[in-house]
């Protein structure tokens, strides 16, 4: 009998709030400080475009380090090879990438 009586009670007391809070004004602020899809897109693609320059960058040190300290070895010379190819396959995707989104960016425009 305790608990039922405890438990009518809370469940009053939860719809008495919430009734109180269904009249209050809730304002939701955007944690975004961008406004659009468009705009968090082409954050995101900036921000992947800086990251994959500065890793582009490490990543021709790291093969020249392979390339200097092949000795003759062809292994580790196609090894650094390989990872100049993928190097340059990845920055590829990324500039196309960044192209067509300013391509997109274009187009949304003029419509």
């Amino acid at each position: 009998m305790r608990k039922k009586v405890i438990l009518s009670i809370t469940i009053f007391l939860s719809l008495c709030l919430l009734a109180n809070l269904a009249r209050a004004e809730i304002t939701i602020t955007n944690p975004l400080r961008f406004g659009t899809f468009q705009e968090l897109i082409n954050a995101i693609v900036n921000f992947l475009f800086t990251i994959s320059l500065a890793l582009s960058s490490v990543m021709v040190v790291i093969a020249g380090y392979h390339f200097v300290t092949a000795s003759g070895d062809p292994k580790k010379i196609q090894t650094a090879k390989n990872i100049i190819l993928y190097t340059l396959i990845g920055l590829g995707v990324i500039f196309f990438a960044k192209a067509l989104n300013g391509i997109l960016k274009l187009i949304t425009q003029l419509e």
